[in-house]
């Protein structure tokens, strides 16, 4: 049962585009992993979190912390770092990455 709910979500997954202006997530290629990052500030506390999916979007491992007082900038730098170092942690080498940081994305 379970298979066939993966499989089910796979092909909503894959069919992915945009629709009355949302942009949907997509899995990553074949025997892939996909790390998305984000972070906020609000009232000047900071906080940062990634997803690691494999290949049938399925979570393998997440993180999430508090920083304080940083900049957005410098927040999203620190999920992006944080999401690596855990991959490498694993030693997984077929990695995509994705944030909604242009500037942090841009830079690396």
């Amino acid at each position: 049962m379970a298979n066939e709910y993966n499989n089910v979500n796979k092909k909503n997954y894959v069919a992915c585009r945009k629709q009355e202006g949302l942009i949907r997530w997509q899995l990553p290629r074949d025997n892939f992993f996909k790390s998305n990052f984000d972070s906020s500030v609000r009232n000047f506390v900071a906080a940062t979190g990634f997803i690691l999916r494999n290949d049938w979007g399925e979570p393998v491992m997440a993180g999430a912390r508090s920083l304080g007082e940083v900049t957005i900038n410098v927040v999203e730098c620190i999920a992006l770092r944080d999401a690596l170092w855990m991959v490498k942690s694993r030693g997984l080498k077929k990695i995509m990455v994705e944030g909604d940081s242009k500037l942090v994305v841009d830079v690396v």
